[in-house]
Formats: C-alpha cells, sequence, structure tokens
C-alpha cells in the first residue's frame, strides 16, 4: 500500500504544552509521525510506500509533557491507496 495522508483528531485539544504528542505509524522501519498540536492534525499528503504483509503499528511515540490540559480521546484515520 501507499499511506497518503495520516490524520489524527483529539476531541480533547492539547493547551499549553511545553512537548507535544506524537502519533506515529510505521513498519518498524519507515515512520509517518504527526504532532498533536491542536484538536485536528494532519501529516499533509504523504507518499509512503509499504510492502504487502508488513504489519503496521499506530502508536503514540512522544506523550505529551508540560501541558496545561493534555490532549485525550483521540481518533487516528489512515488514508492509503493500494499498489
Amino acid at each position: 500500500i501507499t499511506v497518503t495522508r495520516v490524520q489524527v483528531q483529539s476531541k480533547t485539544a492539547p493547551s499549553g504544552c511545553s512537548t507535544n504528542a506524537v502519533v506515529r505509524l510505521t513498519d518498524g522501519t519507515t515512520p509517518v509521525n504527526v504532532t498533536v498540536a491542536g484538536a485536528a492534525n494532519d501529516s499533509g499528503a504523504v507518499a509512503q510506500s509499504y510492502a504487502a504483509g508488513a504489519a503496521l503499528t499506530v502508536a503514540v511515540q512522544t506523550a505529551a509533557a508540560g501541558c496545561s490540559t493534555s490532549p485525550a480521546d483521540a481518533n487516528v484515520v489512515v488514508q492509503y491507496k493500494m499498489q
């Protein structure tokens, strides 16, 4: 597949963070990162290809820190196309 965009929507938007959270989509080698700095977060257009049968993981790579309001209740959308 070719990943074309990753979006992270937070029900509770972060505020005043010294370190923003980062959500990562990866096969263990090649990541697509999205920084969670507001309610709606977007990788922008990407063209990251992954091999057939590759196990992809979506995880919090970096936790938010020093926030007056921490991000919460996030949903991740991965847009892709078949090769």
